[in-house]
């Protein structure tokens, strides 16, 4: 018993490609997934590098506003009002000097001698919110824990001014957010006040707009990869820009990575399975071809020994006077069957040979088809006679011209009616019938029988070389006659054909095509 190579040869190539494909969709997982990862930290180091450069920005603009305001007159910070005159006995207010400060700046305040907090470039309809702030304003000035109200000094006379403070920051919870507090203390002969500006968060968030992504600017110190912190003497500030665009773009970027490495992989995997599937064919094929071949090599020995063994028993006889000698011609009859069958069979396998090298060709010439058929089917009757079933011929005699090749059309009728004999060997009627008629185009030359017939699991391969429709123990045979008809037909031009054949058995047809013209007609 043959030892089946093909499902070993399957599994290994299975595992050539399975192995490598694994390791190539592992390691490019892997190497997606660092660079998906490495775009988020490039993202965010974008935003870091963007909140360090907003940071510095922001340090120098507080810096020159805290310069600016600290190089203010302390008056600019009381309301001014002038004294009253004849015509008026009221006190005329003035605009303070504070109106149309820097943007950044949401309010200026002091701390009246009083203990109250005035806010002096505030008109009037805006003092009740700014009321609302005074809290915050008073945490910053004194912290949790102090007492908001004015120091006065114990001194008499008119009030001078007796020392300017440095501004310093604080920072403030204000109900509209975190705002940082500039605060300085401003000393005369009879008091000691608090004066100083308010910088709203969301003034320096809104001034330090970036496309980089939101800017968020608040007290807290810089601890992540996107924060920098504000250098701000008495207040831990931060700047933290938010790398969300960024960081979806770098998302949408490492997404279209893993998608065009899906692809390759999954064009690479499709390739490296063809060319699987293409090997495991290639095997497949080279399998088949042996065992076809060591088959072959069987079947002709077999088909060669027999004729030779009937020579030889034969001219045996004849050559020591055995048997009964009224049938030596009997004997000379069955060397000639024998050698007939041999000359079929070697010319069946040097016919496959130049088929198979493709120098297989044909001399046509333009003749009467019918009479070479009916020489052929003359000299085929007696061998269906012997073998006991009956060789019936229908050759119309007005048949069209064709060029066709003596020799060929001798091959492929005795390859049919041989196959007949053998297949139709066990049935109740073993009739063969040659026919020939019109299709068309075509003349078919018909050769049926009353056998068991073609499974239709080979009617699509029937004339291909080594393909046999019997069991085991049927007919011997090469497998290579129907392979050779069907090749002989195709080098006139035309085709083999199976068909059922009504009524149980085979029908096999050779299609030879009409000369339309015979004038156009050279011989090939």
């Amino acid at each position: 018993m043959r030892t089946p190579r093909l499902p070993a040869a399957a599994l290994l190539t299975a595992a050539a490609v399975a192995i490598p494909c694994g390791a190539w969709y592992v390691s490019g997982a892997r190497e997606a997934a660092r660079d998906a990862l490495a775009l988020e930290r490039e993202a965010e180091a974008d935003a870091g590098a963007e909140a360090m450069r907003l940071a510095e920005h922001l340090s120098h603009r507080l810096d020159v506003l805290l310069e600016t305001e600290s190089a203010r007159p302390p008056d600019h910070y009381h309301r001014h009002q002038e004294p009253a005159t004849n015509a008026c006995a009221c006190p005329r207010f003035r605009p303070s000097p504070l109106a149309g400060a820097d943007p950044l700046i949401g309010a200026h305040f002091q701390r009246e001698p009083s203990g109250e907090l005035a806010f002096p470039a505030i008109p009037d309809e805006g003092r009740a919110a700014a009321s609302e702030a005074a809290a915050g304003i008073e945490a910053a000035l004194e912290g949790p824990n102090a007492r908001p109200a004015s120091v006065s000094l114990p001194a008499s006379g008119p009030e001078r001014l007796l020392a300017v403070g440095p501004f310093r920051w604080r920072t403030a919870a204000l109900p509209s957010g975190a705002a940082l507090v500039a605060v300085r203390e401003v000393r005369t002969s009879l008091h000691v006040r608090r004066q100083g500006f308010v910088v709203p968060a969301s003034t320096l968030e809104a001034a330090l707009a970036s496309p980089a992504g939101p800017v968020r600017v608040g007290p807290g110190r810089a601890d992540a990869a996107n924060e920098a912190p504000l250098a701000l003497p008495g207040a831990a500030w931060s700047v933290r820009v938010s790398p969300g665009p960024a960081l979806a773009d770098a998302h949408r970027r490492a997404e279209e990575r893993r998608s065009a490495f899906r692809r390759t992989f999954a064009a690479g995997s499709a390739a490296a399975l063809f060319a699987a599937l293409l090997v495991v064919g290639l095997v497949w094929q080279a399998d088949r071809a042996v065992a076809e071949r060591a088959r072959f090599a069987a079947s002709a020995a077999h088909e060669l020994r027999t004729p030779l063994t009937g020579l030889r028993l034969h001219a045996e006889m004849l050559a020591s006077g055995l048997g009964r000698m009224e049938r030596s011609s009997d004997y000379a009859q069955r060397i000639v069957d024998e050698t007939t069958r041999l000359t079929r069979v070697v010319g069946n396998v040097l016919g496959f040979t130049r088929l198979e090298r493709g120098t297989l060709h044909v001399d046509r010439a333009a003749g009467d088809v019918g009479a070479a058929l009916r020489t052929t089917a003359a000299r085929l009757a007696p061998l269906a006679e012997r073998a006991g079933a009956r060789l019936a011929v229908t050759v119309p005699e007005d048949l069209p011209l064709i060029a066709f090749d003596a020799d060929a059309l001798d091959t492929i009728l005795a390859n049919l009616v041989d196959n007949a004999l053998k297949y139709a060997r066990d049935a109740e009627d073993r009739t063969v019938e040659v026919s020939v008629s019109m299709e068309g185009p075509w003349l078919a030359v018909t050769v049926a029988d009353g056998g068991p017939g073609v499974p239709p699991r080979l009617r699509r391969r029937l004339f291909r070389p080594f393909t046999r429709a019997s069991a085991p123990d049927g007919p011997a045979g090469l497998g290579l006659g129907l392979a050779l008809v069907d090749g002989l037909a195709r080098a006139h031009g035309g085709r083999a054909r199976f068909r059922p054949r009504a009524g149980g058995g085979s029908a096999f047809s050779v299609l030879l095509p009409v000369i339309v013209d015979p004038t156009l007609w050279v011989n090939r």
